[in-house]
């Protein structure tokens, strides 16, 4: 893990769609419940990478809603125009405005985006944590 892009670095990132949708109220609980534990952190990150597929390279950023990420996968500090989708997780201490946004590259086939789309809208992804 690397820190420091901040979440509005994401947002300036050319070449993306993205959505944002609510975060699924397991995903904010397990951040916030572990936003100082950098290996449940990472075991996050594995989660949300193996269920997005192997299909796409997937980037992943957890911070709080305003500020410096908590943790992020290397191809994010590193490379994030190299990624195909970025899943954001953006934490607020209440739950109530914490978000999910996914990010996904114009480059990617209509097919794939929609899927992508489809399925991770809101996801719970600590079913495997």
């Amino acid at each position: 893990f690397f820190f420091g892009m901040n979440r509005a670095s994401l947002f300036d990132l050319s070449g993306f769609s993205h959505k944002i949708c609510g975060m699924h109220v397991n995903c904010a609980e397990f951040i916030r419940n572990n936003r100082k534990e950098e290996i449940n952190l990472q075991r996050f990150v594995e989660e949300v990478i193996k269920n997005v597929g192997s299909d796409v390279k997937v980037g992943v950023w957890i911070g709080p809603a305003i500020g410096n990420s908590w943790a992020q996968n290397e191809s994010i500090s590193n490379q994030p125009e190299s990624c195909d989708v970025i899943m954001a997780f953006l934490s607020d201490i209440t739950n109530i405005d914490s978000k999910q946004v996914t990010f996904i590259s114009d480059n990617l086939s209509s097919d794939v985006k929609t899927r992508i789309w489809d399925n991770f809208y809101k996801k719970d992804f600590t079913n495997g944590i």
